[in-house]
């Protein structure tokens, strides 16, 4: 098969390239309708059908090359986005050759180095986060670098619609279908995240983080990185107007608030509409999306409420609230573009939202509607109709108003408060007309109301205290009902309090259901509606809640928040609902707050804790059955495990939903064990997360019973060559027959018999011996497992013992060289005979040779001891023709015999000199001088001898030597001559040099050579006195000969009192040295004595 070519550069690429190697022409098209990707020479979509023209396609293949390169590796193709935080764009990863997304973060809203590096700090903690989670729906993060005050994230190219651009797109129309489905995705993905240690939230969550292949396949993207750049560019924790849960703004992101963000994703799906533009003002979802169930309305508005306590309490939850088992296993939607495109209404059809500035009510937001407040009417624009008539009768427009007068008490000085009206139609046509505040501190609703006759409506209106002075405002005419049933006045009283005073924002927390026992933190928001400071304390009122912190302090108009634990370990059974769970005591009233939780725990329990086996004969297999039972509320998990070996369980592992059961199968093979009762306290242990349980165990085993009389086999010390015997009582003390098979294990162990069938109470001797043959020397042998006796399922090892007595001959040195041998000298060496056994060892010795001598000639070794025998050879007992000779020592014992070869060579050493005259050198001053005679043997055999000196003068270092054949040895001369006349300047002697290989005369000569020594000092002072500057030099002559000097001043002022001298040997001169100008400081006398000149220098001292 053939290598595509690239239709840029017509080289060849890799099948399945996303770009050309050589010319990084793009080799990929994808499809603008559907995203579908497919090869660059495939013109129509094989999704969606679409065709892309040739013009356009091969204007993308010759575009410019891609010049901007990323870290020398990313090659930049296209920018697909850019925000207020970077871009985010498609590049080829050129060392993979594969299609990235490259995430660019900018840095430059990071002035300060504080936040700058608090700000990288967070970004790569939360990106090695995400790289941590491995899961089909996150893009992979592949590298992470930062370049020029940029930070790049490189993750997986994930191709489809994100979010956004679906919202944007007027022909798509999110079914509630895929709005159902693409939402328990997106819940499933989520559960895992909540999982983590500890919890990752997504709080940045909004519809263009959602990218849906074409398979129908949710992918989270985008992972909400921009806020560590850019702070104030998002809203708390990363989150977006209109997405964001609004508990964010004082509280921590949870469970609850992704519910939350999932819910206004899936709402901005199915209206169509962004609500990060579009805020609260959203029309309800029975309106934007007709022919929508019930119980998805309730379920998105059940987790966008604005109570985080009334939401889901999970993921988990909201999950099972969309997609349920009724539906079928959760599965993506192929395909899923054709569909929502063909489902989409004409453009100019589509409900718009209301762009009414008024507040829409709960029903239109898609909560069910709330009973409390009577028959709910309509509410809609209209104009307001003066009168009605009915024929040639007017009709009566009448309206009654509750109460005319409001009086509000105990209203915090920063409350808000929701007040109620009720309008009646008491007349006989149709009301319309608006209610109108006529002062600031109260909001009426902007819309009209239209009121049939003999309905009555609930009107809302707000009552905002911050508007208020302290203390109690009475307004008579605060609120008009305008309508063609004339104008009717409300009076509003309010009494504003100057003190704190508490408000409780929740009265309720519902943490749902719990299920692993980590402590539960939840906050409690507490809300100062007064003027002055609120200070109080919350206290737990069951045992299962913890306040570490319980004291708070609140100002005016501020909230508080007090951190509640809820303890799951300490809670009771099933679920719990404390309506007095928190206590809460401040000097601006006191409340109480109901806490729900339901901590799931399953409980173990066992259908037997005991199990009785009964008789179970031997080879027999018993099985028995075990319930396992869930006795509580959770779902148990767990596993059997057994304890002792023969028992087993299966299945090891269940699980169970509250109240369900399951039957384990317990077998125990009793193959093996011995015969009689058997009783376990603790044989199975069954293990799980509602507790643990043991079962105890006993039956009656029916089994043969192998007794011995001896559990080792203990031969004793036997010598060597004798067959030794031993025998073995076997008795059968069991309740049934005993089939033996006999086996020896080691080569010298014999059994009498191979097989062995006993009865109950029966008894048989075996006999064994032992071949002592099989050992080479004398030892102990101790073996752990020399005899086994092996049963149908069990066999058993016997050791075995026996001490081989026998001696070992050992006669070191093989050979005995004497080497050459002087005729009249005896020589010596040893022999030695060793007994390396275990035995006693006697022995004799002897030879034919008649130059040798044996001591002693016999003699006993006793085991692993030694021995030794003196060789005497003499040279001269050698015929006088032989210079050499060789014979045997033989030597028997009781272990075999051995030889020794005995070799001996007549000496004939022969003595020579390095110099036969040693010349000592001159002694100066008669000094002791040295000199060296070094003596070789020429000959064969050790060279002995003595030295000796004529003259007393010459010492020597030693008087007798002994040299080996062709070796050397050094004789060291020293003469003194102090005692010699003082008038001999050369003198002469003798060494004498006598030994076995001839005699040496070597004449010695040592010259006398008298020279003077002179001493003088290396400086001179000179002392100012009355005439000038004089002092003194002394030179002295150490030496044995006269010396003449000269002396000179290299300074002309300086006078000298003598400047030529002859000085005796062992005398000395001075010499005055006067100047009449104080000397230069270079001035020196120089001293000249034969060759030798030397330079005194002068000092001088005023």
């Amino acid at each position: 098969m053939t290598e595509p070519r690239c239709p840029k550069c017509n080289e060849t690429y890799p099948s399945g390239a996303a770009v050309c190697p050589h010319c990084a022409a793009p080799l990929v098209r994808i499809c603008p309708t559907c995203g579908q990707r497919r090869p660059w020479y495939v013109a129509e979509c094989p999704r969606c059908s679409s065709r892309a023209s040739d013009a356009h396609m091969f204007a993308g293949l010759f575009r410019e090359t891609p010049r901007e390169r990323l870290k020398g590796r990313y090659v930049i193709e296209d920018v697909l986005s850019s925000g207020q935080t970077g871009r985010v764009m498609r590049a080829v990863d050129r060392r993979s050759n594969q299609p990235v997304v490259i995430k660019e973060l900018s840095l430059v809203r990071l002035f300060r180095a504080d936040e700058r590096r608090q700000g990288l700090s967070g970004l790569y903690h939360q990106v090695e986060r995400w790289q941590g989670i491995r899961h089909v729906a996150l893009p992979t993060i592949h590298d992470t670098f930062e370049l020029q005050d940029h930070v790049y994230v490189v993750m997986d190219l994930v191709e489809g619609w994100d979010g956004g651009r679906i919202l944007q797109e007027r022909s798509i129309r999110v079914s509630p279908e895929l709005a159902r489905n693409w939402g328990a995705q997106l819940c499933d993905l989520l559960s895992v995240l909540h999982r983590q240690e500890p919890p990752l939230d997504a709080t940045f969550l909004t519809p263009e983080h959602l990218m849906v292949t074409p398979r129908g396949e949710v992918r989270l993207v985008g992972l909400g990185l921009g806020r560590f750049v850019a702070p104030t560019t998002y809203g708390p924790y990363g989150g977006t107007q209109g997405y964001a849960a609004p508990e964010l703004d004082t509280g921590f992101p949870g469970p609850r608030s992704d519910v939350y963000a999932v819910a206004r994703v899936l709402y901005a799906l199915l209206a169509g509409v962004d609500l990060a533009r579009q805020g609260s003002q959203a029309a309800p979802l029975q309106r934007t999306v007709p022919g929508i169930a019930t119980q998805l309305v309730k379920a998105i508005a059940r987790a966008a409420h604005r109570d985080p306590q009334r939401r889901f309490a999970s993921t988990r939850q909201f999950r099972r609230a969309l997609w349920d088992e009724t539906y079928g296993p959760l599965e993506s939607i192929d395909n899923w573009y054709q569909t929502a495109k063909r489902s989409a209404p004409d453009v100019t059809s589509r409900p718009v939202p209301s762009q009414s500035s008024g507040v829409q009510t709960m029903e239109d937001l898609g909560f069910a509607a709330d009973n409390r407040f009577g028959p709910q009417s309509t509410i809609e624009p209209a104009q307001l109709p003066a009168t009605a008539t009915t024929g040639l009768t007017t009709a009566r427009a009448a309206v009654s108003l509750q109460p005319r007068s409001l009086q509000v008490r105990d209203v915090g000085a920063t409350e808000r408060r929701r007040l109620v009206l009720t309008v009646r139609n008491v007349g006989e046509v149709e009301i319309s007309g608006r209610l109108l505040s006529h002062v600031s501190w109260l909001k009426a609703p902007a819309k009209a109301l239209v009121l049939p006759p003999g309905k009555q409506a609930k009107v809302l209106f707000t009552l905002d205290a911050r508007e208020l002075s302290e203390g109690k405002v009475s307004e008579p005419q605060a609120l008009s009902l305008e309508s063609n049933a004339g104008t009717h006045w409300v009076s509003v009283i309010v009494d504003i309090a100057s003190g704190p005073q508490l408000l409780v924002e929740s009265t309720m927390h519902d943490l749902g259901e719990i299920d692993n026992d980590a402590p539960q933190p939840f906050a409690v928001a507490l809300r100062n509606n007064g003027r002055q400071l609120l200070s109080g304390a919350v206290a737990s009122r069951v045992p299962w809640l913890r306040i570490d912190r319980p004291e708070f302090r609140c100002r005016a108009g501020e909230t508080s928040q007090v951190t509640v634990v809820c303890l799951p370990e300490r809670l009771p059974k099933g679920p719990q609902a404390a309506r007095e769970a928190l206590a809460i005591a401040s000097d601006g009233g006191q409340a109480v707050i109901e806490v729900r939780a339901w901590r799931r725990r399953p409980a173990l329990e066992l259908g037997a804790s005991h199990m009785d086996l009964g008789l179970v004969r031997a080879g027999e297999v018993a099985e028995r059955y075990l319930i396992v039972a869930n006795t509580g509320d959770g779902r148990l998990e767990g596993a059997a495990r057994s304890l002792v070996p023969w028992l087993q369980a299966f299945p090891r592992e269940f699980a169970l939903e509250p109240g369900g059961m399951a039957q384990i199968t317990v077998t125990a093979d009793l193959a093996g064990l011995p015969d009689g009762p058997i009783s376990m306290a603790q044989a199975l242990r069954v293990q799980s997360n509602g507790g643990v349980e043991s079962m105890s165990l006993q039956a009656t085993v029916s089994a043969p019973r192998l007794t011995l009389t001896q559990d080792r086999l203990n031969f004793g010390a036997v010598v060597h060559g004798q067959s030794p015997e031993l025998g073995l009582m076997l008795n059968n003390e069991g309740t049934a027959a005993l089939a033996l098979t006999v086996a020896t294990l080691v080569p010298w162990l014999r059994a009498s018999v191979d097989s062995v069938l006993l009865e109950p109470g029966q008894s048989e001797m075996l006999r064994l011996s032992a071949d002592t043959r099989h050992f080479d020397h004398g030892e102990t042998i101790e073996v752990e497992a020399a005899l086994r006796l092996i049963q149908p399922t069990t066999m058993r090892d016997l050791p075995a013992s026996i001490t081989i007595v026998k001696p070992a001959l050992r006669v070191e040195p093989e050979i005995v060289d004497l080497g050459y041998v002087d005729p009249s000298v005896v020589e010596r060496c040893i022999v030695t005979v060793a007994n390396d056994g275990n035995g006693r060892l006697a022995w004799t010795a002897a030879t034919a040779a008649p130059w040798v001598e044996i001591e002693p000639s016999a003699g006993v070794c006793a085991p692993w001891q030694e021995q030794t025998i003196e060789l005497s050879a003499y040279g001269l007992m050698l015929p006088l023709e032989a210079e050499s000779d060789e014979s045997s020592l033989v030597i028997n014992s009781d272990a075999g015999r051995a030889k020794v070869t005995l070799r001996i060579a007549k000496a004939h050493p022969l003595i020579a000199a390095d110099a036969m005259l040693v010349d000592m050198g001159p002694s100066v001053n008669r000094a002791p001088v040295s000199a060296s005679l070094r003596l070789f043997n020429h000959g064969l055999g050790q060279l002995r001898g003595t030295v000796s000196a004529s003259e007393p003068w010459i010492e020597l270092d030693r008087v007798s030597f002994e040299c080996a054949t062709g070796r050397s040895t050094e004789i060291v001369l020293r003469a003194d001559p102090t005692e010699l006349p003082r008038d001999q300047t050369l003198v002469e002697a003798t060494l004498d040099v006598r030994s076995n290989g001839g005699d040496l005369h070597i004449d010695v000569l040592l010259a006398i050579e008298l020279q003077a020594a002179l001493e003088s000092p290396d400086r001179a002072t000179l002392v100012r006195s009355t005439s000038g500057y004089e002092g003194r030099l002394a030179i002295r002559n150490h030496g044995l000969a006269p010396a003449r000097i000269s002396l000179r001043a290299t300074d002309p002022g300086i006078e000298l009192s003598r400047e030529q001298i002859d000085i005796k040997p062992d005398g000395s001169v001075r010499i005055r040295i006067t100047s009449s100008a104080q000397p230069a400081l270079d001035a020196a006398i120089e001293v000249t004595c034969g060759t030798d000149r030397w330079t005194i220098l002068l000092d001088s001292v005023q």
